[in-house]
């Protein structure tokens, strides 16, 4: 896992009212938690459809016009310049149509957490646009790996939350976050061991907490704090383990394969690397291929989707 880049205090941030005592402390930190807006309830309520529904197409338009704020920013991304539809886009049924009901479901996804954690600082933006990433690659291998039986919604919005606890920290404490950057940590157990030394608490832990404050499914709560752990050798479909492996590997793949330059690629094997980015030792080798033959197409997913969104991919 590669070294993010250092990140800047955000000016006006609430970090300045939180002492360095109250960094350390994960019960002062849950207080702060607590004072977060809550996520919209389309959120949770996306996880419980069905994309192979024939009742997708209305359920997904009946969540997106119950919230006329997040209706109106799907519409405004729909006739955004990186859509450029050939007629205006005057409603989110329009919307589904002309970009796909997944897209407009992945949109109000996003755009639910935003309403929560609006990236604006250069280094917050980068967190969020591999926390995309991410999700967009869980929701491929999701659909690509039926054995682990992990349903591929789950899959997008774990991944989409499952750094939630560095939001926290940027948000709170961004000093702090910049010093376990700034160690140099390579390794999932390197930033576990930083965030100890920096916050005696993981970011991990501090995402599980934001979760349960929401009310969150449990098996997202509980993926999202065991993120960082190792995979069991034995995994049983559809279990937690089989989440978390999936976000585990869309995870190091967003890093080191999706969210890079297409010419850092050019001399690098990709079987190669997607077996490095696997996150249990004896990758599967009949699942590499497969993962291999879709990651132009999750690069131009991904890319797609945070132009859309008004960001820009690396």
């Amino acid at each position: 896992m590669s070294v993010p880049a250092s990140l800047t205090k955000p000016q006006g941030s609430a970090a300045a009212a939180v002492n360095d005592d109250g960094i350390r402390n994960l019960a002062a930190m849950t207080h702060l938690i607590d004072d977060l807006p809550m996520l919209p309830q389309v959120l949770v309520r996306i996880i419980q459809l069905d994309p192979e529904s024939d009742r997708y197409f209305d359920e997904v338009e009946q969540l997106a016009t119950e919230d006329p704020a997040l209706a109106v920013r799907v519409i405004a991304l729909a006739n955004s310049a990186a859509s450029s539809p050939a007629e205006p886009i005057t409603s989110i049924a329009t919307a589904m149509t002309r970009m796909g009901t997944s897209t407009v479901s992945q949109m109000l996804a996003c755009l639910a957490v935003q309403k929560v954690f609006m990236p604006t600082e250069p280094n917050q933006i980068n967190m969020w646009v591999h926390s995309v990433c991410t999700a967009l690659v869980g929701r491929t291998l999701a659909r690509l790996i039926t054995q682990l039986g992990v349903e591929s919604g789950t899959a997008y919005l774990t991944g989409l939350l499952h750094d939630v606890g560095r939001f926290v920290m940027f948000e709170h404490a961004s000093p702090q976050l910049m010093a376990v950057d700034e160690s140099n940590w390579n390794t999932p157990e390197q930033l576990i061991a930083a965030d100890l030394a920096v916050f005696k608490y993981t970011h991990s832990e501090l995402g599980y907490l934001a979760c349960q404050r929401w009310g969150l499914p449990d098996l997202l709560a509980n993926v999202i704090r065991a993120h960082h752990n190792p995979i069991p050798s034995s995994i049983t479909p559809g279990s937690s383990d089989a989440l978390n492996f999936v976000v585990q590997w869309a995870d190091h793949l967003s890093i080191h394969v999706i969210d890079v330059p297409e010419e850092d690629l050019e001399d690098r094997d990709l079987a190669e690397l997607v077996t490095e980015c696997c996150p249990v030792q004896g990758c599967p080798e009949a699942w590499v291929p497969r993962i291999t033959k879709h990651i132009n197409r999750m690069r131009d997913e991904s890319s797609a989707l945070l132009q859309s969104l008004g960001f820009a991919a690396h």
